[in-house]
């Protein structure tokens, strides 16, 4: 009784421990199996190709059961992945013998017709084969034939280079895509065009050289052409690349040409009808977008703009796309959804000119209605930008006579009013001016006066609510920094006014002020600021190994607390002879890291030499393939980017403005020097607008591919550093160690 039961609990962890991969797995084994069976009972030779995937699903289960008693996690998972792949490509090979004999069904006619009506009665494959000559047929061959090594050295990187819970991500859409194309090839055998047009071609695929007969050499070993639908060799290259672009944008990119010649080689070689690539490339978005919907934790380490809205409105869009070329990511945090049908006023911190309000409507995702100061209006190219967005102008008392801009003011805050009451948000800045200081200066009651013109005016209409929002930027100066938007509780200023009848509007500026205060950090000098976070980085870092490359580090939520936390400590505390100690402490450390060139988040890199030889290799693959598209943009894209340089050096060398003079320069300069190109391409080729697309692909390449180039040799040199002099990493860690251990005993203090 005793063995009957360990028997049966044994065959309950193995029925509900599996993945989601390998329930793909075993359904596509099991509906390969009992296919098989039914022709094996109707009279189809198919006995020897039965027992051929009987076995593999034996083995599957066996030693799935056994990797999964395996004690480490990831080793187990590591094994199961390779199982899974290995078991779905050795079904692919069985498959070009099994399907026409499971299924005695042709599906050419039926692929064949549906691509004529797309096309409305032409054939792409026909059509392409004006296009055949030698040199195109070789060079499409070759693209044909990359796609086995672009499969395996891929899923080598996946499986070995990947976090578990990203290659569970990956092996589970792997095993999807798979998994459905066979279904495809096993319900719907076809042959593929080179065998059902083969008295209608006219060109025939000869001296195609090395890689064509290569590939032909393959196919014959292989049975003859099959599986046409769906295309594996387009679902799968551009699973991997889909994928890649989701967690490893650079790679993604750098692959994405090689995927679409991938595609036009299957129809040029006339081994798939239109039709199968569409069916492979929804194949590989669906099964990618289903992996992370299973596992949907894995998002948050790869996001880049934050929502709390999520809205599909064009402006939130064209700011984020902009703003992402000069920031590496913007982190949104703090409040819930809000409702959409409720106006808002913006309140916030003002510390980086007009990029201030485009990354705030870029994290709300919401269009915003913007204020700004008259005085901007004497830049022409401002005056354009503030004139087009619709921005409502404050005038000071300094830049006009007293009453003249009193009166101004005061048809702009009924205007303010009057958008809102409409139900659109209006973005404000109670500062009143962009600034460096370490801290916020005094609000200005611009804010609060336009709140109580609307309570007074329009008492009857929407609800309206002030929603603080606190800036951070990591180096607002820096480009491919970080950002964080950092959004507050809303206060109802209909509630507010009924429990303060007789407040005024400085107690109400005075609240606005607090709650902003209370998202931002803010600091006496510049010096604190630089020390304190510093600290609250080594504090949140502390023996913690740094993240693998191209992986977003986000600023957690919790950092800007830590660091809040920190400076009211500090400043609570600093006549205390232990914080002059541990500032002192700070400072020394950070100035010799910064000598050496080493971040603080490098400290605790692992010296394995086997994890950096497979770092070396994997980085030398993303540079070394990615280096002439990095040329080929640069050079494309010099003289822009040297116009940009020196205008920008022009306006202002302000670092409050150092970002707007990039950014929204950048912006005007690059789209004229887009329209001249796209004139130029237009008088000299038909294919301009395909020309286009990969003048502006090259170009955000570039700008990916620089950043990485540059964060990928730091960390070698971080890593030669440290294997050479291991005694001063060792002291490094030793006096980050006792930092972390004196922020600890002044905290509980």
């Amino acid at each position: 009784m005793i063995s009957t039961r360990k028997q049966e609990g044994c065959l309950l962890r193995l029925r509900f421990n599996f993945e989601p991969y390998q329930w793909f797995t075993i359904c596509i084994l099991l509906v390969i199996t009992f296919a098989s069976f039914f022709s094996f009972i109707l009279g189809q030779p198919v006995g020897r190709h039965l027992t051929t995937i009987l076995g593999l699903l034996v083995l599957y289960l066996f030693l799935t059961y056994v990797f999964d008693r395996l004690k480490s996690p990831k080793i187990s998972l590591f094994f199961q992945s390779l199982l899974t792949i290995n078991i779905l490509l050795s079904l692919y090979c069985v498959l070009a013998f099994l399907a026409f004999d499971v299924i005695p069904f042709n599906g050419d006619i039926i692929l064949d017709d549906l691509d004529r009506l797309i096309f409305l009665g032409a054939s792409p494959v026909l059509f392409a084969e004006r296009f055949v000559s030698p040199a195109t047929l070789q060079i499409f061959s070759f693209f044909y034939a990359v796609f086995i090594p672009y499969l395996y050295f891929s899923i080598f990187i996946s499986s070995l280079g990947r976090p578990a819970a990203e290659r569970k991500i990956f092996i589970t859409a792997f095993a999807m895509t798979y998994s459905i194309s066979f279904l495809g090839y096993l319900f719907v055998p076809a042959r593929g065009p080179i065998v059902l047009y083969d008295s209608l071609f006219t060109a025939p695929l000869v001296n195609g050289g090395f890689f064509h007969q290569m590939i032909i050499d393959a196919i014959d070993r292989c049975g003859g052409p099959h599986g046409a639908f769906p295309s594996l060799h387009v679902g799968a290259s551009w699973f991997i690349c889909y994928f890649d672009l989701k967690f490893n944008r650079l790679r993604g990119l750098l692959y994405l040409p090689i995927v679409l010649f991938i595609s036009i080689a299957t129809v040029l070689l006339r081994y798939h009808y239109f039709v199968d690539l569409i069916a492979g490339f929804v194949i590989a978005t669906v099964a990618v977008n289903t992996a992370l919907k299973i596992n949907p934790n894995m998002s948050d380490q790869h996001s880049g703009v934050g929502s709390v809205f999520h809205s599909r409105d064009f402006l939130p869009q064209f700011w984020r796309f902009i703003l992402k070329i000069f920031y590496k990511d913007i982190q949104v945090f703090g409040h819930t959804p809000l409702k959409q049908d409720t106006p808002f006023l913006v309140v916030s911190n003002h510390v980086n000119a007009l990029i201030d309000p485009f990354v705030i409507s870029a994290g709300l995702d919401r269009p915003l209605k913007f204020t700004a100061k008259a005085t901007l209006l004497k830049n022409p190219y401002l005056k354009f930008i503030i004139r087009f967005l619709g921005a409502i102008t404050f005038h000071r008392p300094q830049d006009d006579k007293a009453f003249e801009s009193r009166r101004k003011n005061i048809e702009a805050i009924e205007e303010c009013a009057r958008v809102m009451e409409s139900g659109n948000d209006l973005c404000i800045f109670p500062e009143g001016r962009s600034h460096n200081d370490p801290g916020m200066i005094p609000f200005m009651p611009g804010a609060a006066h336009i709140a109580l013109t609307y309570c007074k005016k329009y008492a009857q209409g929407p609800a309206l609510k002030i929603l603080p929002v606190g800036l951070f930027y990591e180096k607002k100066y820096q480009f491919r920094s970080r950002v964080v938007v950092n959004i507050g509780t809303p206060i109802d200023v209909f509630e507010w006014k009924g429990q303060n009848p007789r407040s005024r509007s400085s107690d109400l500026t005075q609240v606005i002020e607090e709650a902003v205060k209370a998202l931002t950090v803010n600091f006496e000098r510049t010096r604190d600021l630089v020390l304190v976070s510093w600290a609250a980085d080594l504090y949140q870092g502390h023996q913690m190994q740094p993240l693998p490359l191209g992986y977003h580090d986000p600023i957690r939520d919790e950092y800007l607390t830590v660091v809040q936390t920190f400076a009211r400590n500090f400043y609570e505390k600093k006549d205390l002879p232990e914080v002059r100690v541990l500032e002192q402490k700070v400072y020394h450390l950070r100035k010799q890291m910064n000598r050496l060139g080493i971040s603080l988040h490098e400290l605790y890199l692992p010296l394995h030499w086997g994890k950096a030889a497979f770092f070396i290799f994997r980085e030398c693959e993303l540079l070394f393939f990615g280096l002439p598209l990095f040329m080929i943009g640069y050079c494309l894209h010099y003289p822009a980017l040297y116009a940009l340089r020196m205008i920008a050096n022009i306006l202002s060398t302000e670092r409050d403005h150092w970002a707007t003079n990039y950014v929204i320069t950048g912006f005007g300069i690059f789209f004229v020097y887009y329209v001249v190109i796209a004139v130029l391409l237009m008088m000299i080729s038909p294919w301009y607008i395909l020309m286009i697309f990969v003048f502006m692909f090259c170009g955000y390449f570039t700008v990916l591919y620089s950043g990485r180039a540059v964060v990928s040799l730091k960390r070698v040199r971080t890593f030669c550093v440290f294997t050479r002099q291991e005694k001063l990493r060792q002291s490094f860690m030793d006096e980050a160690d006792h930092i972390y251990q004196s922020i600890i005993q002044i905290r509980d203090r």
